[in-house]
């Protein structure tokens, strides 16, 4: 457990430090620095911050330029201990609060309020839209630069397998690290149609479940519009909920050319 705050460093946490050696302040936003430095300071006093404990994310959202109430906000996973914080960001604005009640004795439950006084549910993977405007859900990795960092690589294929609530389209881009080629060419770009359904492999409770079979969900693709990177990265887009379950690149190092 952690409490977080914003400092000027961007977002800190009060962590443990072991077991013997209390609690220490650590700074969990280096790597979204850039994006927390759209905020308006001024407006410091209408930004704030909610805690999912269910999902295990912290929200926060915040004034940007010479705006006086939220613009956007980011999404700090913390499921995984002793690992760096997953990042997500939203752009939905003028959400002024939030919290999380208990509906009937069945869950927990998140909802937010804007500005015109309207009340959003949150986490719904069926909706398809936020107070009327199209759902666009993104992740874009890292670049994998695989075994060979200072080398040019020839990619071959890549096998994405990702998981929705429902048939509807997921797109995938092949993005090479490459001078002069788009961040997100077309030609690199294909949309997936064999996907995992949201309840794994079949459907039931834990020991009982129905198993699918032995099929293969995920797909193949090959980069069209060039091969050639020093690093790769994929970029995975769709107008409502997935998950991406995993990727596999096959390349080939060209030794004798080196990353200038």
């Amino acid at each position: 457990t952690s409490l977080i705050f914003k400092s000027e460093r961007g977002l800190d946490a009060i962590v443990p430090g072991g077991w013997s050696s209390g609690f220490s302040v650590a700074n969990i936003s280096r790597f979204v620095r850039p994006i927390l430095d759209r905020t308006n300071p001024a407006q410091d006093g209408v930004s704030w911050g909610l805690f999912n404990l269910k999902r295990l994310e912290y929200y926060y959202t915040y004034a940007t330029g010479t705006q006086a109430v939220p613009k956007e906000g980011l999404i700090a996973n913390v499921s995984r201990q002793s690992k760096p914080y997953r990042w997500t960001q939203w752009a939905q604005p003028n959400l002024t609060a939030g919290t999380i009640y208990r509906e009937s004795g069945t869950g927990y439950k998140q909802v937010v309020g804007d500005t015109s006084g309207k009340v959003f549910l949150m986490n719904v993977n069926s909706a398809t839209n936020f107070a009327g405007v199209p759902i666009n859900t993104r992740i874009q990795t890292k670049y994998y630069v695989g075994n060979y960092p200072e080398n040019m690589k020839v990619y071959n294929w890549v096998f994405v397998d990702a998981r929705t609530d429902g048939s509807y389209p997921v797109s995938v881009n092949l993005s090479l690290l490459r001078y002069g080629m788009p961040q997100a060419p077309l030609s690199n770009k294909k949309d997936l149609t064999r996907l995992g359904a949201d309840d794994g492999w079949g459907v039931g409770a834990w020991g009982v479940a129905l198993w699918g079979g032995s099929g293969i969900t995920g797909e193949r693709m090959r980069p069209q519009g060039g091969r050639r990177g020093a690093a790769l990265k994929i970029i995975v887009t769709s107008s409502r909920w997935f998950r991406l379950n995993g990727f596999v690149a096959e390349s080939e190092p060209r030794k004798s050319t080196l990353v200038a």
